[in-house]
């Protein structure tokens, strides 16, 4: 698969999301997000959902990938 340059996957991300996003591409699991962020794992799942949606990647692991070739995550 051939990655626009020019698309930036993350323009839609609110600061939450991308805090969520970091976590995930750290390889921590939901549980751990909300503990930290002290939000329900119920809430954890609803970000990652919608990052997955806004970022139009197959699942986490892949929003994780197209973030850090982005460049928003080191």
């Amino acid at each position: 698969m051939i990655y626009d340059v020019h698309k930036k996957p993350h323009n839609n991300l609110t600061d939450r999301e991308l805090t969520v996003l970091k976590f995930i591409a750290d390889g921590y699991e939901d549980k751990y997000i909300a503990e930290k962020l002290q939000i329900s794992i119920h809430t954890v799942r609803a970000f990652v959902h919608k990052i997955i949606n806004k970022m139009t990647a197959k699942n986490r692991v892949h929003a994780a990938c197209m973030a850090i070739r982005a460049g928003i995550i080191k």
